[in-house]
């Protein structure tokens, strides 16, 4: 569970919003919206912990980011916009493991099914061998987000993370990890910054960050007709 609290976001002399306040229940998958610079990705940072609110308190299952990833390593998986690629095989991109050949078999096959990444696999000359990286095999942005959205499932993360990771794939990848990702509903948390209206189809809650406030829609039916 995760609860935000009289949350208001500061940076120098410019407030970003202020008074946000909504509660995602265990399981729930929950979409951002609204334009650039409005201020979701920033949201997403505070509940990833990677700075403090100025005032307020983000808190997942009562602690603190920073104390439940200390507490839970591993159970927080994010896709950003752009992946990251390491000098390593296409494995160790998934696994972040590097020099490491042991991962666990299940949870990998898991991933790439989800990922929509098993022809990529069977298409590319090594396969999970591959090198990638500056020395290695320059893949196309979709390819890099497929597997950024592999790393982040390897581990079987309670709660994911994806801040519009689907935006460089085509309908058809797109639908298919959409998809795949229904079979994460009550077992993880999901929190989308939308790309497209279609992932938000299915989300319990959507909030749209707007004028320094984030307003709650509990489906996207009222998210839709508002």
């Amino acid at each position: 569970m995760i609860g935000v609290r009289d949350l208001e976001i500061t940076i120098g002399a410019r407030t970003l919003m202020s008074g946000v306040n909504f509660r995602v229940e265990k399981g729930d998958k929950i979409g951002l919206v609204g334009r650039n610079g409005a201020g979701k990705s920033t949201l997403v940072d505070l509940i990833l912990g990677l700075y403090p609110p100025t005032r307020g308190e983000v808190l997942i299952n009562g602690q603190s980011p920073k104390e439940y990833l200390e507490t839970h390593p591993g159970s927080i998986g994010y896709v950003p916009q752009v992946t990251a690629l390491i000098s390593g095989s296409l494995l160790e991109n998934i696994t972040m493991k590097p020099g490491h050949r042991s991962y666990d078999l299940e949870s990998l096959g898991d991933a790439l099914r989800m990922a929509n990444i098993e022809d990529l696999v069977a298409s590319i000359p090594g396969g999970l061998d591959a090198k990638l990286g500056t020395e290695g095999l320059s893949l196309s942005g979709g390819q890099s987000q497929r597997v950024g959205l592999a790393r982040a499932l390897y581990n079987k993360p309670s709660l994911l993370v994806l801040d519009e990771a689907t935006s460089a794939l085509d309908d058809e990848s797109e639908s298919s990890i959409r998809v795949a990702l229904e079979g994460l509903r009550g077992k993880a948390t999901i929190i989308v910054i939308a790309h497209r209206p279609s992932t938000l189809q299915s989300a319990e809650m959507v909030l749209r960050v707007k004028s320094k406030t984030v307003t709650k829609f509990e489906s996207y039916e009222s998210y839709k007709t508002s």
